[in-house]
Order: C-alpha cells, then sequence, then structure tokens
C-alpha cells in the first residue's frame, strides 16, 4: 500500500477501514459512531480536499457520495464546477486538489456521508463528514491557489504545503 495521505482537515485514505468510524477501541471493538469526530460542511459545497498517488495520466471518473452507513446516494462529479478540481504534479507524486471555493450545482442532501473517489482504477475514500443547513463556509476556509508553486491551507493555524 502507497502512504497516499497528507495531513489535512478533510482526508481522503486510500482504504476505507481508515476512517475514525473504523478505528479500534478495544481488541475486536471500532468506535462506529460518526458522532463523535463530526466535520461540517455547508450544503452548498464540499470541503476542500487533497490528495496524492502515484503518477498516472487518468481523471477522476466518479465521486460517489455515500451515507456513513454505505449506501449510495449517487455520483456528484458533474455537480461540481469547472477548474474546481486541479491535476499536478510534484517530486514524484501526483496530487488531486479540490479547492471548494465555488459552490455544487446541486445542493447536498443533510446528513453524514463520506466520498468514494475513483480514476477508474484506483479508489479512495474521504473521513466521514456531517452536511447541514446551519454551517456558513468563510471565505478563508479553503485551499489557496496562489501565484507560488505551493498549495497552502488558509485556516488560522493549520498549513499544509506540498
Amino acid at each position: 500500500m502507497i502512504n497516499t495521505n497528507l495531513f489535512t482537515v478533510f482526508p481522503i485514505y486510500d482504504d476505507i477501514l481508515m476512517q475514525n468510524q473504523y478505528k479500534l477501541i478495544e481488541k475486536d471493538q471500532y468506535l462506529n459512531d460518526v458522532s463523535l469526530f463530526k466535520l461540517y460542511c455547508p450544503k452548498e459545497r464540499l470541503l476542500p480536499f487533497q490528495f496524492r498517488r502515484a503518477p498516472s495520466v487518468a481523471l477522476l471518473t466518479t465521486i460517489n457520495l455515500y451515507t456513513y452507513n454505505g449506501i449510495l446516494i449517487g455520483d456528484i462529479l458533474p455537480d461540481i464546477p469547472a477548474f474546481q478540481i486541479e491535476y499536478s504534479y510534484a517530486s514524484g507524486w501526483d496530487y488531486i486538489t479540490y479547492y471548494g471555493s465555488d459552490d455544487l450545482t446541486d445542493d447536498l442532501p443533510c446528513g453524514d456521508y463520506y466520498l468514494e473517489i475513483t480514476d477508474g482504477t484506483t479508489f479512495w475514500y474521504s473521513e466521514v463528514f456531517h452536511v447541514s443547513e446551519d454551517v456558513i463556509m468563510p471565505d478563508d476556509y479553503r485551499i489557496y491557489r496562489g501565484k507560488t508553486d505551493y498549495r497552502e491551507w488558509d485556516t488560522n493555524e493549520l498549513r499544509t504545503w506540498r
């Protein structure tokens, strides 16, 4: 297994068992309670994310939205506005970035979900997140697209560069 994890607020994993809901409390007892670690998300847009993979020419083919217990809601890739997903290469890795600065064309339903992202050959899974009508995404809570050759998570204390 390739370590494709970047330390971001909204993590993307290459194995669904890395989600917090599958963390062990004790031997053979899983946490399995999404209420303990909610990532809040507005219904108008996804939380911004970035992950890396081994170099490939494949583009993302689907971003499926699942309820936290595995029920498929549908593919939301067509709802993501143009230029919100960027593919870049640095230091032997492909970086896939979703900026999250523009609203989706359709609102997300309220509830607890995760994403299954694929390029047709490899699958990645997001952490579980909670969609609510009451969440307002501040303008500085996004991945910054600057003129330099790095990405910066633009929040008060957490900075992630590549």
